[in-house]
């Protein structure tokens, strides 16, 4: 840990010109090591060199009094065991005597000492060296200090670059926890222990930035959740101007030093986009807003991934999440998809013509030719692209653990969802993307599970809410399924897709008089917004009219309506699975046939 962690740091007096030395050589001869030892202490045993960072490139300082510390034991007791037993002649002038002294032990004191050091130094680096499991770590928010409101989005910038250049590592090797799941624990109140069990990780960085009128000072820490070790730490001085070349500068720093202490190098071929730092933040509130699913904050949030495209015209990434925004205002009934479709599709290319190799782009591709062009080898395609460039890139996960339950995989989607809970563990979407699975699979009370937990954590999420719905309804509990459809209902007034399966468990319990006042509500409905042939095949098939249900959802496929990618393993349509007609059905639309489910 640098001493600037310690209590008091911050009222020491930074320029101390007697105690400080300006270069990695000055360092080196100092300690009375060469460069390279001198560069390898810091880097894996925590020795307190400090960065101040430029536009352009970053020196480095050290003071006496701090080396002199770390040398004396404040840096990790493996690493000062095992360098002073290999390394005791060496220290510097003060640092010399204490190393003398320590010869003046008992000899089988001495003997003891060195079989543990040897023991610890063996048991790190077999720690380091497993490869058997990837190691998951959380980037936690930096802590804002003395910057007020205006300068959170400085904190939030360097926690999503910090996480962006830990996910470019070696992914069998070091997982990083996405942004929204981390972004959780911003206001603090969680041990790292609580921490490190909701989000299942080994480690976890946490850091600070201290804003002072011309600079900021950021310090991180890499700590093991088991015993809350601090394992490395780094502090970096940076200029506020030029501030996101700062966060991307300082965060590949971190990551490369961290990826070493895993036995993840960093890529020599990874370049840097420019991007302007307002921009950026735009865009980063942007996807904030966008992870809630709720119409108006997908709407605001194509506002201000246009506001960042104003400030940066080549801004790949906001191209990409106003694809992604338009695909959800699509398919949660909230925009005609005669107007979302095309507009994603254009966002979309436009961030490839940007940067061909971006992994949301790619995503957001396959998610339109999933949904709503129905080329499904051109959508997997898509999906396992965005994963080879960007393995911890949760949406891919995410939308193709949807697409492989369409297709019938249900094994599959189960393992890619849990791949995204991994790296996402508190997304809401993605857990509702499990409950759909598992409602998909038939395992309805695991889908309940997975409904209530995402509502513990959002308790107006609609889809969550009508998910249950369908859910209860398949346990023939129809009170508790009407009142979760009417809630969803009352969360997003006039959606067909749930109004038409409010319909199917009226018909279900026996209230038909309701189940046709629904069917009325929707050819009111069509009249005012698109409403897809599925909605009332739905509540037909619920009455086991055949005919008319096969009639509707024919009238589906020439729509294109986006629930037929469910077709093939949604409960609703069990009834007719084994009707000759039905099969043709599957195979106009390109999926699979064959029987799904009872």
């Amino acid at each position: 840990m640098d001493t600037d962690d310690l209590p008091g740091a911050e009222n020491e007096e930074d320029h101390r010109t007697e105690d400080r030395l300006t270069s990695w050589k000055e360092i080196a001869a100092y300690l009375k090591r060469d460069v390279r030892t001198v560069h390898r202490w810091e880097k894996d045993q925590g020795l307190p060199v400090h960065r101040h960072v430029h536009q352009k490139a970053a020196s480095v300082y050290a003071y006496r009094s701090e080396l002199e510390a770390w040398w004396r034991g404040k840096a990790q007791q493996e690493s000062v065991v095992a360098d002073s037993t290999a390394n005791s002649a060496g220290a510097p002038a003060e640092g010399t005597r204490t190393a003398r002294r320590s010869l003046r032990l008992p000899l089988a004191l001495s003997a003891v000492l060195i079989g543990a050091a040897i023991l610890l130094l063996w048991q790190s680096r077999g720690r380091r060296g497993n490869t058997s499991e990837r190691v998951m770590i959380a980037v936690l928010p930096f802590q804002n200090i003395g910057g007020g409101a205006a300068r959170d989005y400085f904190c939030d910038g360097l926690n999503e670059e910090l996480i962006t250049e830990l996910a470019i590592l070696d992914p069998t090797r070091v997982g990083v926890i996405a942004r929204s799941s981390a972004m959780a624990y911003k206001n603090g109140g969680k041990s790292i222990h609580q921490i490190g069990q909701e989000l299942g990780v080994a480690y976890v960085i946490e850091g600070s930035v201290r804003f002072e009128p011309d600079k900021s000072r950021i310090t991180t820490q890499l700590i093991r959740v088991s015993d809350q070790s601090h394992l490395w730490a780094g502090t970096y001085d940076t200029s506020i101007i030029n501030a996101l070349g700062a966060e991307q500068q300082i965060s590949r720093e971190v990551a490369t030093t961290v990826g070493r202490r895993f036995g993840a190098a960093y890529p020599k071929s990874v370049a840097q986009a420019s991007v302007d730092t307002e921009a950026y933040h735009l865009y980063l509130q942007g996807r904030d807003l966008f992870d809630r699913r709720d119409h108006a904050d997908l709407e605001q949030s194509l506002l201000l991934f246009d506001q960042a495209l104003q400030r940066d015209p080549y801004f790949a990434r906001a191209y990409a999440a106003i694809a992604d925004s338009y695909n959800q205002l699509g398919y949660l009934g909230f925009r005609p998809l005669g107007l979302t479709i095309p507009k994603a599709q254009d966002a979309a290319n436009r961030a490839l013509a940007i940067d061909p190799n971006l992994a949301d782009a790619h995503a957001a591709l396959g998610f339109i030719n999933a949904m709503w062009l129905w080329d499904w080898k051109e959508a997997e395609s898509r999906y396992q692209r965005a994963l080879q460039l960007d393995p911890a890139y949760t949406p891919a996960h995410h939308y193709y653990a949807l697409f492989l339950a369409s297709a019938g995989r249900l094994q599959e989607a189960k393992e890619r969802i849990a791949e995204a809970e991994k790296i996402d563990p508190l997304s809401v979407p993605v857990v509702v993307g499990a409950a759909y699975i598992y409602y998909f699979d038939r395992d309805y009370q695991k889908s309940i599970d997975y409904c209530k937990r995402a509502l513990s954590r959002d308790p107006n999420y609609a889809i969550a809410f009508a998910m249950l719905g369908w859910n209860f309804a398949q346990l023939q509990r129809y009170p508790e399924s009407i009142a979760a459809l009417k809630r969803g209902l009352e969360l997003s007034p006039s959606n067909p897709l749930y109004l038409a399966t409010l319909g199917r468990i009226y018909v279900l319990s026996g209230d038909r008089l309701h189940a046709v006042n629904v069917l009325q509500q929707l050819d009111s409905l069509s009249k005012q917004k698109w409403v897809g042939g599925s909605a009332r095949a739905i509540i037909y098939a619920a009455q086991n009219d055949r005919d008319s249900a096969l009639h509707w959802l024919n009238i589906a496929a020439q729509q294109e309506d986006g629930f037929l990618l469910w077709l093939k393993v949604t409960p609703e349509f069990d009834g007719l699975r084994g009707d000759p007609q039905f099969r043709q059905l599957l195979a106009k639309v390109g999926l699979p046939s064959g029987n799904v489910g009872p």
